[in-house]
Protein backbone atom coordinates (compact mmCIF):
# COMPACT_ATOMS: atom_id res chain seq x y z
CA UNK A 1 0.00 0.00 0.00
CA UNK A 2 2.99 1.86 0.92
CA UNK A 3 4.45 1.99 -2.31
CA UNK A 4 1.22 2.72 -4.43
CA UNK A 5 1.17 6.21 -2.63
CA UNK A 6 4.75 6.36 -3.27
CA UNK A 7 3.81 6.15 -6.96
CA UNK A 8 0.80 7.90 -6.40
CA UNK A 9 2.61 11.37 -4.78
CA UNK A 10 5.38 10.58 -7.50
CA UNK A 11 3.17 11.14 -10.48
CA UNK A 12 1.17 13.69 -9.28
CA UNK A 13 4.46 15.82 -8.69
CA UNK A 14 5.88 15.30 -11.86
CA UNK A 15 2.71 16.72 -13.69
CA UNK A 16 2.29 19.37 -11.85
CA UNK A 17 6.16 20.63 -12.43
CA UNK A 18 5.15 19.74 -15.91
CA UNK A 19 2.46 22.33 -16.15
CA UNK A 20 4.76 24.91 -14.23
CA UNK A 21 7.25 24.58 -17.20
CA UNK A 22 4.35 24.81 -20.11
CA UNK A 23 2.20 27.94 -18.38
CA UNK A 24 -0.75 28.11 -20.66
CA UNK A 25 -0.95 30.80 -23.26
CA UNK A 26 -4.73 31.88 -22.32
CA UNK A 27 -7.39 32.94 -24.96
CA UNK A 28 -6.16 32.65 -28.69
CA UNK A 29 -5.67 35.98 -30.35
CA UNK A 30 -8.56 37.35 -32.25
CA UNK A 31 -7.86 39.00 -35.06
CA UNK A 32 -10.29 41.85 -36.08
CA UNK A 33 -10.75 44.32 -39.20
CA UNK A 34 -12.44 47.95 -38.61
CA UNK A 35 -13.40 50.10 -41.86
CA UNK A 36 -13.25 53.46 -42.36
CA UNK A 37 -15.51 53.95 -45.43
CA UNK A 38 -15.74 56.80 -47.98
CA UNK A 39 -17.49 58.04 -50.02
CA UNK A 40 -15.67 59.44 -53.30
CA UNK A 41 -15.89 62.98 -52.82
CA UNK A 42 -14.41 61.62 -48.70
CA UNK A 43 -17.37 62.25 -46.95
CA UNK A 44 -18.33 59.46 -44.18
CA UNK A 45 -21.07 56.92 -45.01
CA UNK A 46 -23.62 56.74 -42.31
CA UNK A 47 -24.82 53.73 -40.33
CA UNK A 48 -26.70 51.22 -42.57
CA UNK A 49 -25.61 53.24 -45.79
CA UNK A 50 -22.80 49.79 -45.80
CA UNK A 51 -24.03 46.17 -45.39
CA UNK A 52 -21.12 43.17 -44.75
CA UNK A 53 -21.46 39.42 -45.62
CA UNK A 54 -22.22 37.54 -42.43
CA UNK A 55 -20.23 35.24 -42.66
CA UNK A 56 -16.24 34.61 -44.53
CA UNK A 57 -17.49 32.88 -47.92
CA UNK A 58 -15.45 30.69 -50.03
CA UNK A 59 -14.18 30.34 -53.51
CA UNK A 60 -15.35 26.88 -55.52
CA UNK A 61 -14.47 26.89 -59.19
CA UNK A 62 -13.89 30.61 -59.48
CA UNK A 63 -17.25 31.76 -57.70
CA UNK A 64 -17.85 32.23 -54.22
CA UNK A 65 -19.90 30.43 -52.35
CA UNK A 66 -21.82 30.04 -49.15
CA UNK A 67 -24.99 31.24 -47.37
CA UNK A 68 -25.15 34.47 -46.13
CA UNK A 69 -27.20 37.41 -44.20
CA UNK A 70 -26.60 40.80 -44.94
CA UNK A 71 -25.59 42.83 -41.54
CA UNK A 72 -25.43 46.62 -41.99
CA UNK A 73 -22.60 48.31 -40.74
CA UNK A 74 -22.32 51.23 -38.50
CA UNK A 75 -19.68 53.83 -36.51
CA UNK A 76 -17.98 51.70 -33.83
CA UNK A 77 -17.94 54.05 -30.47
CA UNK A 78 -15.32 52.86 -28.38
CA UNK A 79 -12.61 54.96 -26.04
CA UNK A 80 -10.30 53.06 -28.34
CA UNK A 81 -11.95 54.23 -31.88
CA UNK A 82 -12.76 58.33 -30.30
CA UNK A 83 -8.64 58.80 -30.23
CA UNK A 84 -8.55 57.55 -34.00
CA UNK A 85 -8.47 60.10 -36.61
CA UNK A 86 -10.59 58.06 -38.74
CA UNK A 87 -14.20 57.18 -38.60
CA UNK A 88 -14.16 53.37 -37.94
CA UNK A 89 -17.12 51.29 -39.02
CA UNK A 90 -17.83 47.64 -37.84
CA UNK A 91 -20.57 45.21 -37.96
CA UNK A 92 -23.18 44.42 -35.33
CA UNK A 93 -23.10 43.97 -31.79
CA UNK A 94 -26.05 42.17 -30.44
CA UNK A 95 -24.14 40.72 -27.33
CA UNK A 96 -25.54 42.30 -23.83
CA UNK A 97 -21.71 43.29 -22.89
CA UNK A 98 -20.80 45.03 -26.15
CA UNK A 99 -18.85 48.24 -25.94
CA UNK A 100 -20.39 49.70 -28.63
CA UNK A 101 -23.48 48.84 -30.99
CA UNK A 102 -20.99 47.83 -33.68
CA UNK A 103 -17.39 46.34 -33.62
CA UNK A 104 -14.73 45.29 -35.73
CA UNK A 105 -15.19 42.09 -37.70
CA UNK A 106 -13.08 39.20 -36.47
CA UNK A 107 -11.20 37.66 -39.31
CA UNK A 108 -8.61 35.31 -37.95
CA UNK A 109 -8.18 33.73 -34.63
CA UNK A 110 -4.84 32.39 -33.10
CA UNK A 111 -6.52 29.40 -32.84
CA UNK A 112 -6.19 28.38 -36.44
CA UNK A 113 -3.74 26.31 -37.65
CA UNK A 114 -3.26 24.60 -34.68
CA UNK A 115 -2.81 21.03 -34.59
CA UNK A 116 -2.03 18.70 -31.56
CA UNK A 117 1.30 19.51 -31.66
CA UNK A 118 0.95 23.25 -31.88
CA UNK A 119 0.93 25.40 -34.74
CA UNK A 120 1.78 24.57 -38.77
CA UNK A 121 2.25 26.72 -41.41
CA UNK A 122 -0.78 27.82 -43.35
CA UNK A 123 -1.27 30.02 -46.66
CA UNK A 124 -5.06 30.64 -46.97
CA UNK A 125 -7.76 32.86 -47.92
CA UNK A 126 -11.29 34.22 -46.45
CA UNK A 127 -14.00 36.37 -48.26
CA UNK A 128 -16.86 38.78 -47.28
CA UNK A 129 -18.98 40.99 -49.53
CA UNK A 130 -19.68 44.91 -49.08
CA UNK A 131 -22.95 46.18 -50.29
CA UNK A 132 -23.07 49.60 -50.96
CA UNK A 133 -26.60 51.76 -51.08
CA UNK A 134 -26.21 52.09 -54.82
CA UNK A 135 -25.84 48.61 -55.29
CA UNK A 136 -22.44 47.84 -55.93
CA UNK A 137 -20.72 45.14 -54.19
CA UNK A 138 -17.07 45.07 -53.57
CA UNK A 139 -15.15 41.71 -52.40
CA UNK A 140 -12.94 41.73 -49.13
CA UNK A 141 -10.18 38.94 -49.28
CA UNK A 142 -8.23 38.76 -46.57
CA UNK A 143 -4.67 36.62 -47.52
CA UNK A 144 -3.42 34.83 -44.58
CA UNK A 145 -0.09 33.08 -43.93
CA UNK A 146 1.49 31.73 -41.00
CA UNK A 147 5.11 30.13 -40.78
CA UNK A 148 6.54 28.81 -37.84
CA UNK A 149 10.55 29.01 -37.74
CA UNK A 150 10.21 31.82 -36.95
CA UNK A 151 6.73 32.14 -36.00
CA UNK A 152 4.80 35.04 -37.64
CA UNK A 153 1.38 35.91 -39.20
CA UNK A 154 0.42 37.80 -42.12
CA UNK A 155 -2.14 39.12 -43.30
CA UNK A 156 -2.75 41.11 -47.15
CA UNK A 157 -6.31 42.87 -47.71
CA UNK A 158 -7.40 43.34 -50.99
CA UNK A 159 -10.75 44.90 -52.56
CA UNK A 160 -11.44 43.78 -55.54
CA UNK A 161 -8.30 42.18 -56.18
CA UNK A 162 -6.78 45.69 -55.51
CA UNK A 163 -4.48 45.18 -52.31
CA UNK A 164 -5.07 47.92 -49.67
CA UNK A 165 -3.05 48.92 -47.00
CA UNK A 166 -4.14 47.77 -43.42
CA UNK A 167 -3.28 50.18 -40.05
CA UNK A 168 -2.24 47.64 -37.27
CA UNK A 169 -3.47 50.43 -34.65
CA UNK A 170 -4.04 48.49 -31.32
CA UNK A 171 -2.89 44.65 -30.34
CA UNK A 172 -4.59 42.47 -33.03
CA UNK A 173 -6.83 45.66 -34.70
CA UNK A 174 -6.62 46.62 -37.84
CA UNK A 175 -8.44 49.45 -40.61
CA UNK A 176 -8.36 49.31 -43.59
CA UNK A 177 -9.93 52.49 -46.30
CA UNK A 178 -12.58 52.29 -48.74
CA UNK A 179 -12.99 54.60 -50.50
CA UNK A 180 -15.82 54.55 -53.23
Amino acid sequence: MKSYILILVIGLTSISCEKANNPSEGYPKTYKLNFELLRADGSVYENGEVEISSLPLTIINGNLMGNYDWYKMGIIFTEVTQESDKVLFGGPCEAPNCPSAFIPISFASGAEGVDINGPVPFEKDKYWLLRYANEDIDTLRIHDVQTINPYNRNFTFFVNEQEVEATNFIYEDYAITIQK
